[in-house]
């Protein structure tokens, strides 16, 4: 959260305080939600003050890869393996849905040392 910050604030003061950008973050996945107006400046920023290979040290950058920086509808981004569509098309219409592909692909197997799941493996479960 604090490098997408970092990143916007050379476009806007203070991003976290401003209403016209929201943010979603787990882990190293993010998604920002801005106004047009603000879309392409906020996308050249994060460009800028981030790499898209690790292969080549760049010195005026925090050193996080990016590697794609999309630009969609707001309701048409994929998140956290999280689907999301939108029937009417307004915000309080958003629904996010497990990527059921992801979940049946990769979710199957524990391979962890954590006694409560082997003992009981229902407690791994999408």
């Amino acid at each position: 959260m604090c490098y997408i910050y970092y990143y916007l604030n050379f476009e806007v003061r203070e991003p976290w305080k401003c209403d016209n950008i929201k943010i979603f973050v787990s882990g190293d996945d993010c998604v920002v939600f801005t106004s047009e107006e603000l879309a392409e400046r906020c996308r050249n920023s994060i460009l800028e003050c981030s790499t898209r290979t690790r292969d080549v040290p760049i010195l005026h950058v925090l050193g996080q890869c990016i590697k794609t920086v999309e630009m969609n509808a707001w309701w048409d981004f994929d998140f956290c393996s999280l689907l999301t569509f939108s029937q009417t098309g307004e915000p309080d219409d958003l629904h996010l849905m497990a990527d059921l592909f992801k979940q049946l692909a990769t979710k199957n197997y524990f391979y962890g040392k954590n006694k409560n799941i082997i003992v009981n493996p229902v407690t791994h479960r999408f």
